[in-house]
Protein backbone atom coordinates (compact mmCIF):
# COMPACT_ATOMS: atom_id res chain seq x y z
CA UNK A 1 0.00 0.00 0.00
CA UNK A 2 1.25 3.28 -0.79
CA UNK A 3 1.48 6.34 1.11
CA UNK A 4 -0.55 9.44 -0.33
CA UNK A 5 -1.90 12.99 0.49
CA UNK A 6 -4.74 12.71 2.00
CA UNK A 7 -7.65 15.54 1.19
CA UNK A 8 -11.22 16.20 3.63
CA UNK A 9 -14.03 17.72 2.77
CA UNK A 10 -15.86 19.37 5.39
CA UNK A 11 -19.34 20.79 6.83
CA UNK A 12 -20.59 18.53 4.34
CA UNK A 13 -18.85 14.76 4.58
CA UNK A 14 -16.87 12.98 7.20
CA UNK A 15 -15.27 11.07 4.35
CA UNK A 16 -11.23 10.73 3.48
CA UNK A 17 -10.49 11.19 -0.42
CA UNK A 18 -7.24 10.72 -2.12
CA UNK A 19 -5.36 12.89 -4.64
CA UNK A 20 -4.19 9.93 -6.02
CA UNK A 21 -7.19 8.47 -6.41
CA UNK A 22 -8.80 11.60 -7.63
CA UNK A 23 -6.17 12.17 -10.42
CA UNK A 24 -7.11 8.30 -11.90
CA UNK A 25 -11.05 8.86 -11.60
CA UNK A 26 -11.63 5.46 -9.09
CA UNK A 27 -15.11 5.15 -8.48
CA UNK A 28 -15.37 3.10 -5.97
CA UNK A 29 -14.28 2.64 -2.33
CA UNK A 30 -10.48 2.58 -2.03
CA UNK A 31 -7.88 2.19 0.95
CA UNK A 32 -4.88 4.40 1.24
CA UNK A 33 -2.59 4.64 4.55
CA UNK A 34 -2.76 8.45 6.40
CA UNK A 35 -1.33 9.10 10.07
CA UNK A 36 -3.55 11.02 12.15
CA UNK A 37 -2.18 14.01 14.21
CA UNK A 38 -2.63 15.25 17.56
CA UNK A 39 -0.83 17.63 20.33
CA UNK A 40 0.82 16.64 22.83
CA UNK A 41 1.00 18.56 26.60
CA UNK A 42 3.65 21.05 25.38
CA UNK A 43 1.08 21.31 21.83
CA UNK A 44 3.44 20.17 19.33
CA UNK A 45 1.60 18.58 16.82
CA UNK A 46 2.60 14.46 17.09
CA UNK A 47 1.66 12.32 14.63
CA UNK A 48 0.93 8.08 14.63
CA UNK A 49 1.88 5.46 12.61
CA UNK A 50 0.54 5.57 9.47
CA UNK A 51 -2.74 3.22 9.02
CA UNK A 52 -5.05 2.09 6.82
CA UNK A 53 -8.05 4.06 6.08
CA UNK A 54 -11.37 2.88 3.71
CA UNK A 55 -11.96 5.99 1.71
CA UNK A 56 -14.34 7.18 -1.10
CA UNK A 57 -13.07 9.68 -4.00
CA UNK A 58 -15.10 12.40 -5.56
CA UNK A 59 -15.48 10.93 -8.73
CA UNK A 60 -17.49 8.11 -6.65
CA UNK A 61 -20.08 10.18 -5.18
CA UNK A 62 -23.78 9.40 -6.34
CA UNK A 63 -24.66 13.11 -6.61
CA UNK A 64 -23.65 16.61 -7.36
CA UNK A 65 -24.23 18.43 -4.24
CA UNK A 66 -25.69 21.12 -5.88
CA UNK A 67 -27.39 21.87 -9.36
CA UNK A 68 -26.01 24.26 -12.11
CA UNK A 69 -29.57 25.46 -12.12
CA UNK A 70 -29.72 26.54 -8.68
CA UNK A 71 -25.94 28.31 -8.32
CA UNK A 72 -24.71 31.57 -8.70
CA UNK A 73 -20.83 31.93 -10.50
CA UNK A 74 -19.22 31.30 -6.94
CA UNK A 75 -21.11 28.15 -6.84
CA UNK A 76 -23.60 29.82 -3.95
CA UNK A 77 -27.23 28.92 -3.06
CA UNK A 78 -29.33 31.39 -5.40
CA UNK A 79 -32.36 30.47 -2.78
CA UNK A 80 -31.11 33.41 -0.68
CA UNK A 81 -30.53 36.55 -1.59
CA UNK A 82 -28.76 39.51 0.41
CA UNK A 83 -26.77 43.01 -1.10
CA UNK A 84 -24.36 42.44 -3.28
CA UNK A 85 -21.14 43.89 -2.55
CA UNK A 86 -18.47 42.47 -4.57
CA UNK A 87 -16.66 40.75 -1.66
CA UNK A 88 -16.75 37.51 0.18
CA UNK A 89 -18.22 38.21 3.90
CA UNK A 90 -20.41 37.16 6.52
CA UNK A 91 -24.45 37.96 7.50
CA UNK A 92 -26.75 37.57 10.33
CA UNK A 93 -30.50 37.34 9.33
CA UNK A 94 -32.42 35.97 11.73
CA UNK A 95 -30.17 35.35 13.91
CA UNK A 96 -27.96 33.05 11.91
CA UNK A 97 -24.56 33.55 10.49
CA UNK A 98 -24.43 32.88 6.92
CA UNK A 99 -21.29 33.52 4.14
CA UNK A 100 -22.30 35.20 1.40
CA UNK A 101 -20.89 35.80 -2.05
CA UNK A 102 -19.71 38.89 -3.62
CA UNK A 103 -23.16 38.72 -6.19
CA UNK A 104 -25.12 38.66 -3.07
CA UNK A 105 -26.06 34.79 -2.54
CA UNK A 106 -25.83 32.64 0.33
CA UNK A 107 -22.57 30.84 0.01
CA UNK A 108 -23.36 26.99 1.23
CA UNK A 109 -19.35 25.99 1.46
CA UNK A 110 -18.73 22.40 -0.14
CA UNK A 111 -15.07 22.20 0.22
CA UNK A 112 -12.18 19.88 -0.04
CA UNK A 113 -9.81 20.39 2.51
CA UNK A 114 -5.61 20.26 2.57
CA UNK A 115 -5.55 20.95 -1.52
CA UNK A 116 -1.79 21.33 -1.66
CA UNK A 117 1.40 19.56 -3.08
CA UNK A 118 3.22 17.68 -0.80
CA UNK A 119 7.16 17.50 -0.97
CA UNK A 120 8.45 13.64 -1.20
CA UNK A 121 11.04 12.88 -3.77
CA UNK A 122 8.47 10.43 -5.48
CA UNK A 123 5.23 13.07 -5.54
CA UNK A 124 7.16 15.81 -6.79
CA UNK A 125 8.09 13.56 -9.72
CA UNK A 126 4.54 13.25 -10.24
CA UNK A 127 3.52 16.20 -10.13
CA UNK A 128 6.11 16.95 -12.34
CA UNK A 129 4.85 13.98 -14.94
CA UNK A 130 1.31 14.47 -14.72
CA UNK A 131 0.74 18.29 -14.40
CA UNK A 132 3.79 20.08 -15.46
CA UNK A 133 3.59 23.10 -13.15
CA UNK A 134 1.22 24.12 -10.14
CA UNK A 135 -1.08 26.46 -12.48
CA UNK A 136 -1.93 23.43 -14.58
CA UNK A 137 -2.49 21.31 -11.39
CA UNK A 138 -4.81 24.21 -9.59
CA UNK A 139 -6.60 23.95 -13.25
CA UNK A 140 -7.21 20.03 -12.74
CA UNK A 141 -8.30 20.13 -9.19
CA UNK A 142 -10.82 23.40 -10.92
CA UNK A 143 -12.10 21.00 -13.20
CA UNK A 144 -12.60 18.62 -10.54
CA UNK A 145 -14.11 20.78 -8.33
CA UNK A 146 -16.56 21.92 -11.06
CA UNK A 147 -17.50 18.03 -11.84
CA UNK A 148 -18.02 16.92 -8.17
CA UNK A 149 -19.94 20.40 -7.33
CA UNK A 150 -18.01 21.30 -4.98
CA UNK A 151 -17.29 25.04 -4.41
CA UNK A 152 -14.12 26.38 -2.49
CA UNK A 153 -10.90 24.89 -0.86
CA UNK A 154 -10.51 24.82 2.64
CA UNK A 155 -7.92 25.58 5.40
CA UNK A 156 -4.67 24.10 5.07
CA UNK A 157 -4.65 24.31 1.73
CA UNK A 158 -2.15 25.70 -0.74
CA UNK A 159 -3.17 29.87 -0.76
CA UNK A 160 -0.22 30.99 -2.40
CA UNK A 161 -0.91 28.41 -5.81
CA UNK A 162 -4.72 29.40 -5.60
CA UNK A 163 -4.21 33.70 -5.58
CA UNK A 164 -1.54 32.81 -8.27
CA UNK A 165 -4.41 30.89 -10.23
CA UNK A 166 -6.84 32.88 -9.54
CA UNK A 167 -5.18 35.94 -10.78
CA UNK A 168 -3.76 34.06 -14.20
CA UNK A 169 -7.18 32.78 -14.59
CA UNK A 170 -10.22 35.37 -12.98
CA UNK A 171 -12.78 33.78 -14.77
CA UNK A 172 -12.08 30.16 -13.03
CA UNK A 173 -11.09 31.57 -9.98
CA UNK A 174 -11.00 29.23 -6.77
CA UNK A 175 -12.71 30.29 -3.74
CA UNK A 176 -10.56 29.60 -0.35
CA UNK A 177 -10.68 30.00 3.47
CA UNK A 178 -7.96 29.74 5.29
CA UNK A 179 -10.01 28.83 8.82
CA UNK A 180 -13.80 29.01 9.41
CA UNK A 181 -15.78 27.83 12.37
CA UNK A 182 -18.86 26.72 12.22
CA UNK A 183 -21.56 28.93 11.40
CA UNK A 184 -24.74 28.69 13.83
Amino acid sequence: MRRIVILVIFYCFDTLWSLEALSQYATGPIEVEARKWSRDKRRNIVYSDWMPFRTQTVAGLPFRLLADSLTSVTGAWQGLRFRATGFFRTEVRDGRHWMVDPEGYAFLAAALNSVRKESSPQQKRSYAEKFGDELAWMSSVRDLMDRSGLNMLGSWSDTAVIRRFNRRYPERAIPYSTQLTRPS
